[in-house]
């Protein structure tokens, strides 16, 4: 029969100014009605219904918008633990400044080269992030969504490209949809699919409080450092142990990696291992525990 999901991807760009981050939420499908009505009732419960974004926390760790984030990074740790939902989240950091980009086609504008090789790399990871995660199942992606991203829309490429590729091969992947679905973030401001667009959020907040745990990069505020806090044991169990569970139950439910370890060379669908490496949470850390402390 297979195991039907459907997949909420959203990015974080030059963190550290090299640094682009992938983020794959994958929700099966039985389960969608019954989280989304989850992210509603925790919205109502904390009384924020706009936009969540990690980018916009409160500084001093207060109010509707870190509340109602916490509550969701709540939700996802929970999850690791009870497979209320069955979530799974795969994370890539690509670092840009180890990439050649003439390996990435002849368009030397910036939005060309972004297009291209984010399109490069979302197909990979959507490949070598199913096979990971659900590694004894036919995966069935009914649906997949992306935050509406003005070079990717214009790419003529990025819709239809990566699902077309990794449908060739049926045997352990398969598609119900020919596209990628680009929705606005904002659920108010999306009419088609505002369901998807609280999903894109979700995904919005994990990868923002995933990677500060990496990267540590807004010292001063509190709201995102106590969101990180709040992950920061599964993340590390995933950085640390990627293949082997842990206390936190991450295996196969939450994937972090980097890449490339060296300067990059051409690549298709099928990254070597070896490409692949981890980063730590040592500078959170010590931005954190050392002298300057949580607060």
């Amino acid at each position: 029969m297979g195991t039907e999901v459907i997949v909420f991807s959203d990015e974080r760009k030059k963190i550290e100014d090299r640094w682009d981050y992938h983020g794959l939420l994958f929700v099966r499908k039985s389960v969608f009605p019954r989280f989304v009505e989850a992210l509603r009732a925790d919205r109502k419960a904390q009384g924020y219904f706009h936009e969540l974004k990690f980018g916009h926390l409160d500084k001093k760790g207060k109010g509707e918008t870190y509340r109602l984030s916490q509550r969701w990074v709540d939700r996802f740790v929970h999850d690791l633990h009870t497979s209320e939902f069955g979530l799974s989240f795969s994370v890539t950091g690509v670092d840009t400044q180890k990439l050649d980009y003439a390996l990435f086609g002849d368009d030397e504008t910036s939005q060309g080269k972004y297009a291209t090789i984010y399109n490069r790399f979302f197909r990979a990871t959507l490949k070598g992030s199913t096979k990971f995660l659900f590694p004894d199942d036919l995966v069935i992606i009914d649906r997949i969504f992306h935050d509406h991203e003005g070079n990717l829309e214009k790419n003529g490429y990025f819709d239809w490209h990566a699902i077309h590729q990794l449908g060739k091969d049926p045997r352990n992947l398969k598609f119900g949809c020919r596209v990628v679905d680009f929705v606005d973030s904002d659920h108010a401001a999306e009419l088609t699919s505002p369901e998807a667009s609280e999903c894109i959020q979700f995904v919005d907040v994990l990868l923002g409080a995933i990677t500060h745990c990496i990267h540590a990069t807004n010292t001063r505020n509190i709201g995102q450092k106590q969101l990180a806090l709040s992950i920061l044991p599964a993340v590390e169990d995933a950085l640390k142990s990627p293949y082997r569970n842990g206390k936190n139950n991450h295996f196969r439910r939450l994937s972090i990696s980097h890449f490339p370890r060296n300067q990059s060379t051409d690549f298709g669908d099928d990254i070597a291992p070896g490409e692949y490496y981890r980063l730590n949470c040592d500078n959170f850390r010590n931005m954190v525990f050392g002298q300057g402390g949580l607060f």
